[in-house]
């Protein structure tokens, strides 16, 4: 910082010139840095160690990852609060789908889906047909298993708009415009 101190009277035009590091001597930082915004927290729930190893490296840059086995696993979790639970259905103990539903109402600004073998691309050939129709019943994000590079653009979808199964086949995805479902259009999404 540069100060121009004058130290005469009227026209004698005497002046000093010099430069002040005011605040550096202190220690003080005149421009903190700015706080990057929080990562979002993804719990992924699968008995798979592989599984969950593969969500975990595919998001841990962009995310927060936590990581567990089965629904008692994840259950005991929870209480760190997630923006998102990612969930294997067919896990030792209970069923994916029922833990989803069971824990969903005590958790209302988390986003839910199901990561399920049983699940597929074309609705027409789930293993489950009801699968499906509950998970969208009770506002929960199917999905058949993802591969490896499904997974990021999957979860990062989910974040800024409904995503229906995985990233290549958004056009199938419910609309408004079909009354079974709750989740908007992806125009109506800002």
């Amino acid at each position: 910082m540069t100060t121009v101190l004058g130290t005469g009277g009227a026209g004698q035009g005497n002046s000093v010139t010099g430069t002040s590091d005011i605040g550096a001597a202190s220690g003080a930082n005149l421009n903190p840095p700015v706080a990057e915004p929080a990562k979002k927290k993804v719990l992924v729930v699968d008995d798979d160690p592989g599984i969950t190893g593969l969500f975990n490296i595919a998001l841990r840059k962009d995310y927060d990852v936590t990581l567990a086995a089965n629904a008692i696993d994840a259950e005991s979790k929870l209480a760190a609060g997630f923006d998102l639970v990612v969930c294997d259905n067919t896990m030792g103990g209970e069923k994916g789908i029922d833990f989803l539903i069971r824990i969903k109402p005590n958790h209302p600004n988390t986003k839910f889906a199901l990561n399920s073998s049983e699940l597929e691309k074309d609705p027409t050939l789930d293993q489950d047909p009801g699968l499906r129709a509950s998970c969208i019943q009770h506002g929960i994000i199917p999905s058949p298993k993802l591969q490896y590079k499904e997974m990021k653009p999957f979860v990062d979808g989910i974040f800024t708009s409904w995503v229906g199964e995985t990233p290549t086949s958004q056009a199938s995805r419910p609309t408004t415009d079909d009354p079974a479902t709750p989740f908007p259009a992806k125009e109506e999404v800002n």
